[in-house]
């Protein structure tokens, strides 16, 4: 699959080596701060034009960059990297203290699903952590998450999960559950009743986080 975007990056004397953006506009993403995976494609570049440290000595390095991106980024390409002015994401957590994110900061994720609403707390090229929410009796249209699991705990309301062929399957979900959806099922989530659900969300693997359907498995 062939996903129109376009990147851009700079040099900084801030306390990060480089600053980037990502825009994808084609597939819902005007303007993502936060692609630890494009940090680590910028890595070669970077390294030659600002002669950084090699991966042998980035732990340190990573320290003063202050991002557990930078961690992931550095080991793969030999930088410590770090995207400035986004709250809510996985930017700013440092590497050697606990990190808050409240309610408040929470943002709209890149790709939304119509039918449900996601808050993202901390995402990266690998784990996706948010909040779910539903309001009575909504159901999602069909998704995929194509490379990563899914682990649902539910806090408030009723879910449930429709997969299968012709969406022949069902699951829900009551306060205190957990339901795992594994990668490549083709599903919907919705509320199963009358008051508003509510959810906590990690996803773990690779790839686009969410990709939307035309409708369920044939």
């Amino acid at each position: 699959m062939t996903i129109p975007f376009r990147h851009v990056d700079a040099f900084t004397d801030a306390a990060f080596d480089i600053v980037s953006r990502v825009f994808a506009p084609a597939i819902g993403i005007p303007k993502d701060p936060a692609t630890g995976s494009a940090h680590c494609a910028l890595g070669p570049h970077w390294e030659q034009v600002i002669a950084c440290v090699s991966a042998a000595s980035c732990w340190s390095d990573c320290r003063a960059a202050r991002s557990l991106r930078s961690t992931s980024a550095a080991l793969h390409s030999g930088l410590g990297f770090g995207v400035a002015g986004a709250v809510g994401s996985l930017v700013g957590w440092n590497v050697d203290r606990p990190t808050l994110v409240t309610k408040g900061q929470l943002r709209g994720v890149g790709t939304a699903t119509p039918g449900v609403t996601r808050f993202e707390a901390f995402a990266d090229q690998h784990v996706w952590v948010g909040r779910v929410v539903n309001t009575p009796h909504q159901a999602s249209d069909w998704h995929v998450h194509p490379g990563h699991d899914t682990y649902a705990h539910c806090t408030r309301g009723r879910f449930f999960v429709e997969f299968g062929p012709g969406g022949s399957e069902r699951i829900e979900i009551a306060p205190g559950d957990f339901a795992l959806i594994p990668k490549g099922v083709v599903h919907r989530e919705g509320n199963a009743g009358a008051e508003e659900t509510d959810g906590i969300v990690v996803r773990v693997g690779q790839g686009p986080v969410t990709v939307n359907l035309d409708g369920p498995e044939t």
